[in-house]
């Protein structure tokens, strides 16, 4: 059985509800449309950004167990990434929400 949540919790999410607004991401998701050539831009898009803002562009792809490449600028280096993102940050998720 569950206990119930604790007072702290409680009054978090009294005075930080959680977010109501959809992302750029959630009409594709609930559409089942992540593999469209439009998600996939958006979702590179930000996998770029956030590769830039955490300083892992400037390192070797074995950096984060990718070592059959050299460097992100190899063919299929960055695309192999994004798949692998994708099926892990979305597919696997939604996979797991469908079979609970």
């Amino acid at each position: 059985m569950e206990s119930p949540p604790s007072e702290l919790v409680l009054l978090l999410t009294k005075h930080y509800p959680p977010k109501k607004t959809d992302n750029k991401f959630t009409s594709y998701i609930r559409n089942l449309d992540i593999y469209s050539g439009e998600f996939l831009a958006n979702f590179a898009n930000g996998l770029c950004n956030r590769m830039r803002w955490r300083g892992l562009s400037n390192v070797y792809p074995k950096f984060i167990c990718y070592p059959f490449f050299a460097d992100w600028g190899e063919r299929g280096a960055f695309d192999a990434l994004l798949i692998d993102c994708v099926e892990y940050a979305i597919v696997k998720k939604l996979l797991d929400y469908v079979q609970h």
